[in-house]
């Protein structure tokens, strides 16, 4: 019997491993979406049936009552109890993570990848009673770049994604490797202090920030008395060509600004602020920002 011929089960919030899935000639027998999310709009739009998740423990029954061989996870902010839904079945779980594995584990791990310089990717791994913890089926690795902005890391792991699950499928989700974790792996879940700007530290620390949260949902910001100014946008240049015009300003003093745009000088550079938002008539030529 093909393994296509199982029956599969897919909960997430994202919808491209289970494009993939029907790609592949697999029509869940259940779909469990993350109410509001992205993949809830695309089912919508396409017509294709599903359940939103309450709650854990009613996702947890759910599982427990339906007969399936494979739940596959995409983006599911759940824990579940692996061993005891797997007790006394052949149920099988895996899981698809926007990581290269066992490298930043955990809810956020795009964000992570470009805020810490580290390499990213995709990984099918089964999943156990731990957080993106189980054996690797199969895994790419996107290299870290310091190009890489958080939009554009996104959509090269969502593609990654289906890939992995693409080829996890044509093995049979046979295990590739255990998973060995190493001294310079993390786990990355966002926090909202990680969105403020310090501009006591490095510039290339700076811009990893700026750069991890470039998307709608979040972005780095910095506060002007009352006011919060955000970014998207951000560029370093050196002095050269600069300090003629600028070099009476000190460090961390605003000394041009236009339209949604402020140059800071730096104590050997000089950076431009791109895309503000916010009530940027409070910010003045000759402000130090701090933070």
């Amino acid at each position: 019997m093909s393994i296509k011929e199982d029956k599969f089960i897919f909960a997430g919030n994202r919808f491209f491993v289970l494009e993939e899935m029907y790609n592949l000639g697999i029509k869940p027998v259940a779909i469990f979406c993350v109410k509001n999310s992205f993949l809830e709009s695309e089912l919508v739009s396409r017509g294709i049936s599903y359940e939103a998740i309450e709650n854990k423990g009613w996702l947890i029954d759910r599982l427990s009552e339906l007969n399936f061989n494979w739940f596959v996870s995409s983006g599911l902010p759940i824990i579940l109890p692996i061993s005891r839904l797997k007790e006394g079945t052949n149920k099988q779980f895996i899981n698809i993570h926007p990581s290269y594995l066992p490298d930043l584990k955990g809810v956020d791990p795009v964000p992570g990848a470009i805020l810490y310089g580290k390499d990213s990717g995709a990984t099918c791994h089964f999943m156990d009673d731990g957080i993106d913890s189980g054996k690797i089926i199969h895994q790419i690795k996107i290299p870290y770049q310091p190009e890489f902005t958080a939009d554009l890391l996104y959509q090269l792991s969502f593609e990654a994604e289906k890939k992995v699950f693409r080829k996890a499928f044509e093995r049979n989700f046979r295990i590739a490797t255990d998973q060995v974790s190493g001294e310079n792996d993390l786990y990355y879940t966002f926090r909202e202090a990680d969105l403020i700007i310090d501009f006591q530290r490095d510039d290339w620390e700076i811009v990893r920030q700026v750069r991890a949260f470039n998307t709608r949902s979040k972005k780095a910001r910095f506060r002007i008395r009352d006011e919060v100014i955000k970014t998207t946008g951000v560029q370093v240049y050196n002095t050269e060509g600069f300090e003629a015009l600028y070099g009476s300003f000190g460090p961390n003093e605003v000394v041009l600004k236009y339209a949604d745009t402020i140059l800071v000088k730096r104590q050997s550079s000089y950076m431009l602020f791109q895309n503000l938002e916010g009530d940027t008539s409070k910010i003045y030529v000759g402000e130090k920002l701090l933070q």
